[in-house]
């Protein structure tokens, strides 16, 4: 107890000091929380006026920076654009309908019909042919075929004689397209039972691009008078659609293709028959050729392939497959392809079956060479501005997309239609 007051004492005695320690250590305590609060608060207002001055910035560095006005001229622009694209498109579809007739055998009501059910089923919307018009694609189309061979200059192919039963004139006998590799051609227009609309439409398809790759062949050989002196002697491989994909497959792939595929999408795989198409500008259809060519003329045949009429886009070339080694030799289209040894497997179509058929009394030259080319085929659709754009890969930007298929501008010279008849509805 007498501790207790002799601490009060000390207490009383210095209370006046006491106090101002006390007053001084709650002032400064006060003052330290207040400055922390007002300090945080300073760097978050100096943190949004700092962005709110560099979106300013960005904004004032643009010479057109978004607004209402601007935007108001981007729309014009693009609409602009829109009629630019939609103009070509109408071009090319022109210039390919024009090449792409129908044969000459069959009537004009037959090609008036095709019209209306091909531009309807590009549409999406349904059409038939009548009974009697499949009747008649189904009985005329072989002969079809027969003018072509004999335009081609197909070597031991003896053209059927005429209705009243005259015998056809000969032909230049030039490349080398095996009875088997014919027969195998006959076989995509041939059925057992009446065909669908759909097999008529799709094995016509697939008789265009067939024209527009032979024909290819033809203007490369148009100076030629025989076996002898032709630039292509021999047609080995020739293969559209699934089984010119599997060609581009190594020999152990995984890849698992829907039976009924023909088309590609924009990383080049197949697209399944009932899938979406990356462009509605255009079908992208893969295709392989595998010739005997004189090898100072391979420039001229890239050259043809890009100017078809239907445009092809190369993404490789094999110089003798299975030797030498591979070299690089170019690009096209951004693409680019080389000599190799791979030359895939898969099924055929025109593919080789047998031996060569050449002239007995050939000779071969030094400079002929086998060459393997496989590629693109475009294939373009009625113009139709409601879908201009649209498409699987529709709406996709930035520079991943620079190397994205696109088919080239091709604007080929006119060609005379395989069988002679004049341009016509296709």
């Amino acid at each position: 107890m007498d501790k207790l007051k002799s601490g009060l004492a000390v207490v009383k005695k210095y209370h006046f000091w006491i106090l101002c320690v006390a007053v001084v250590a709650a002032g400064v305590g006060v003052w330290w929380i207040a400055t922390a609060g007002v300090k945080a608060d300073i760097e978050t207002k100096i943190s949004a006026i700092e962005s709110d001055f560099s979106s300013a910035q960005s904004v004032a560095s643009k010479a057109n920076h978004p607004n209402d006005k601007v935007n108001t001229a981007h729309e014009a622009r693009l609409d602009v654009l829109k009629d630019d694209v939609l103009r070509a498109w109408t071009k090319l579809y022109n210039a390919q309908k024009t090449r792409n007739v129908l044969p000459g055998s069959l009537s004009a009501d037959f090609h008036q019909r095709f019209a209306r059910v091909f531009e309807a089923r590009a549409k999406k919307e349904e059409a038939e042919f009548p009974s009697h018009h499949l009747q008649q694609y189904w009985t005329f189309i072989d002969k079809h075929l027969s003018t072509l061979f004999s335009r081609l200059g197909v070597v031991g192919f003896v053209p059927p004689a005429a209705d009243d039963g005259t015998p056809a004139p000969p032909h230049r006998e030039i490349v080398v397209l095996s009875e088997e590799r014919r027969e195998a051609l006959r076989e995509a227009c041939r059925w057992d039972t009446l065909p669908s609309t759909e097999e008529v439409l799709v094995a016509q398809e697939d008789l265009w691009v067939y024209e527009a790759l032979l024909r290819i062949i033809e203007n490369i050989n148009t100076n030629a008078t025989s076996y002898h002196d032709a630039l292509i002697k021999e047609i080995q491989e020739l293969e559209i659609g699934h089984s010119a994909y599997e060609k581009t497959l190594p020999e152990m792939h995984e890849e698992t293709i829907t039976p009924g595929s023909r088309y590609l999408d924009d990383e080049g795989k197949m697209i399944a028959p009932d899938g979406e198409h990356p462009y509605a500008e255009f079908k992208i259809m893969p295709i392989f050729m595998k010739l005997k060519i004189n090898q100072l003329s391979i420039a001229e045949l890239l050259v043809e392939l890009a100017n078809s009429s239907m445009p092809v886009e190369v993404t490789k070339v094999t110089i003798n497959p299975g030797e030498g080694e591979t070299v690089e030799i170019a690009e096209y289209s951004g693409t680019a392809f080389s000599p190799s040894r791979d030359d895939g497997g898969g099924t055929t179509s025109l593919s080789s079956m047998s031996g060569s058929s050449a002239p007995e009394d050939a000779v071969e030259s030094e400079l002929d060479v086998v060459v393997s080319i496989k590629g693109q085929i475009y294939i373009y659709n009625p113009p139709d501005e409601e879908t201009l754009g649209t498409g699987s890969a529709a709406g996709e930007t930035g520079d991943e997309d620079a190397d994205e298929t696109t088919a080239p501008a091709a604007d080929p010279a006119d060609e005379a239609s395989i069988d002679g008849v004049e341009p016509g509805l296709s």
